[in-house]
């Protein structure tokens, strides 16, 4: 069996409670390769973008393990240029996936009735003074996100639930009840202060470590109803015909 996961600190988290048997079937990928590696490989599973199950239908997803964000600690900030009332541009930047482009969308069309050009910035300055959406560790390099807004409670506000970033899916359900029951066992054991999750400053792992307690591996009722709240967007927003049928597990 292969596990697929995308590479940020959440997972890295979630990683390295693993026992180490477990900790070799784990591949990091870019997350907008991971549920195309799953749909190609029968015998695999992958913590995937949410919203990937649109254009993914013959995935499964779990239930119970997942990452889902229900306060300001999340993977993806926005920021706003300074002294600018108008919206024309956005660049995105870090570990962008096709869910990303899509939320970014809606969330301009909720709050603000715009359709801002969306920009893809592989190479992100060291300093940023134009509008950003920044997904993955980047924001806690440099302490950016102290400048930026939490896109998980944007999210929140607009589904009123909470933000589930990350689904674990798979072709194959006998995996997905599977590979749940390890994570689930994995986190009993975790601890989010461990010194050894970290690579940022000071700073930036004190501040996740302090806003860990928001960020949810084993889902709840609520977080169900977040991922069903969250697929509807595209439909009521005219970007899908129809409301994917969710197939959990």
């Amino acid at each position: 069996m292969m596990v697929y996961f995308p590479d940020n600190i959440f997972t890295r988290i979630l990683f390295n409670s693993l026992v180490e048997e477990e900790q070799k079937k784990i591949k990091f990928q870019s997350s907008s390769l991971l549920s195309q590696s799953i749909s190609q490989e029968e015998n695999s599973i992958a913590l995937i973008p949410t919203l990937d199950i649109i254009t993914h239908p013959e995935l499964h997803f779990s239930s119970s393990t997942g990452i889902s964000f229900d306060a300001s600690l999340c993977n993806s900030f926005i920021y706003y240029e300074p002294g600018k009332d108008e919206i024309e541009k956005v660049n995105i930047s870090g570990d962008i996936s096709s869910m990303d482009v899509l939320l970014l969308k809606i969330f301009f069309k909720e709050l603000y009735n715009s359709e801002p050009e969306i920009k893809l910035r592989p190479n992100l300055p060291d300093k940023t003074s134009e509008n950003y959406f920044i997904s993955g560790d980047e924001n806690f390099r440099k302490r950016r996100y102290e400048k930026g807004i939490s896109f998980s409670e944007e999210m929140i506000e607009i589904i009123s639930a909470p933000y589930v970033n990350f689904i674990l899916a798979s072709k194959n359900k006998k995996l997905i009840e599977d590979y749940s029951a390890v994570l689930l066992t994995a986190l009993e054991s975790l601890d989010y202060n461990s010194e050894s999750h970290y690579s940022f400053d000071t700073a930036s792992s004190e501040f996740i470590k302090k806003n860990m307690v928001s960020v949810v591996y084993d889902f709840s009722e609520q977080d169900i109803v977040g991922i069903k709240e969250l697929v509807q967007l595209p439909y009521f927003h005219g970007y899908t015909n129809e409301i994917v049928d969710l197939k959990l597990v």
